[in-house]
């Protein structure tokens, strides 16, 4: 068996997918030292909230 005939097989947790890309988010904003101010795009606030929820961006 491959790894693609595996891959599309299972099935993913998506949490964990998400809980990854949300400490890479929070890794790269802690490495800028300082506040910081984000600015979204319209199009971008849908996706990132997927990820990281307003509350925790505060």
């Amino acid at each position: 068996m491959t790894s693609q005939a595996h891959l599309s097989s299972g099935r993913v947790n998506i949490s964990l997918l998400r809980d990854d890309a949300r400490r890479l988010l929070l890794d790269s904003l802690d490495k800028c030292p300082g506040t910081k101010a984000l600015f979204w795009d319209e199009k971008l606030s849908g996706p990132f909230g997927l990820i990281a929820e307003y509350v925790l961006l505060q």
